[in-house]
């Protein structure tokens, strides 16, 4: 089961900005073509987390899919999810994120769009999970 992630319009914004700067780095007359390498290649990492980011549950498992990161978490270690607005924790496309509880670690991720069809996946396979009210 596929889950999309929510995408907070000023942070796609934002982002957005940030991919069409070597652009304007480029009509610049003294902008060489190596002083573009690093932009170029950073706004190609954030066009790719925004489009490719979102959680997989699948055989027992959440897989958290952030651009290249990817995270696997057995569902049956997660204890609890709740809610954080920390936003240097982790990388997301959102303020507000879910926290993650496991036996061995926490994990911050962003909102599903679908909350409550993704907990209920989650708790279709482990009953214990203490979610958000």
């Amino acid at each position: 089961m596929v889950f999309k992630i929510k995408r907070s319009p000023i942070l796609v914004a934002i982002s957005l900005l940030l991919i069409v700067l070597p652009l304007f780095l480029y009509l610049k007359e003294e902008a060489r073509n190596i002083d573009l390498i690093v932009p170029v290649l950073l706004s190609l990492f954030i066009l790719y987390t925004l489009i490719h980011a979102h959680f997989i549950i699948k055989d027992d498992h959440l897989i958290i899919v952030f651009g290249i990161l990817n995270k696997k978490i057995p569902i049956q270690h997660i204890q609890r999810i709740h809610y954080t607005k920390n936003p240097i924790s982790a990388p997301a496309w959102t303020l507000k994120r879910l926290q993650i509880d496991t036996y061995d670690r926490s994990i911050l991720i962003s909102l599903p769009k679908d909350e409550s069809g993704f907990f209920n996946a989650l708790t279709a396979i482990n009953k214990n999970i203490n979610l958000p009210n």
